[in-house]
């Protein structure tokens, strides 16, 4: 309801005014994304969130790529599958696919373990920094004077009371 018809409310001047709820996006851990998803776990077999790999284990590269799932496909396959029966790592729908403004593919982001602490982060930039992969579209390399730049410009907040060598950040990666 809160999509479609709306909250009702005053603001200080007594103007009543509608607001509609829509929810865009969804940062759950790698434990709590299949549940809310109603998908098999990232270990299990199509456990993969964004793509198609037959999974089960360790995800290794795969010639040629699997496919990239989509929310068509996820919303089919979420039809098809029964308790007993998942389809494509799909195991029923979840209650989420009601939501008109929620993407259950790209609606759900990396968190912060995966990405951070788990070191993705740092394995993306380096990619995109290594002069190694100067040939490929997406090499960063030949900008890092304006990322310097950017990160320079960061104006950390006061309750940070320690700030590493910023101009050592790249280094790191």
């Amino acid at each position: 309801e809160l999509e479609q018809i709306g909250i009702k409310w005053r603001d200080s001047e007594n103007v009543e005014h509608t607001s509609k709820v829509h929810s865009l996006l969804c940062s759950s851990d790698s434990i709590a994304r299949p549940l809310l998803r109603n998908t098999k776990q990232f270990n299990g077999k199509y456990g993969c969130d964004f793509c198609l790999h037959y999974g089960g284990g360790p995800y290794t590269w795969e010639t040629p790529e699997p496919p990239l799932r989509t929310e068509k496909d996820h919303f089919r396959h979420a039809m098809l599958a029964t308790p007993a029966q998942a389809v494509m790592g799909v195991k029923e729908p979840s209650p989420l696919m009601e939501l008109e403004s929620f993407n259950m593919i790209t609606g759900f982001v990396p968190e912060y373990q995966h990405s951070v602490c788990l070191g993705v982060t740092k394995q993306i930039t380096s990619l995109w920094l290594d002069s190694k992969h100067h040939n490929e579209d997406w090499y960063l390399g030949l900008e890092i004077s304006d990322i310097d730049q950017g990160l320079m410009s960061i104006n950390p907040p006061l309750e940070v009371t320690k700030i590493s060598e910023r101009e050592k950040i790249l280094e790191s990666f």
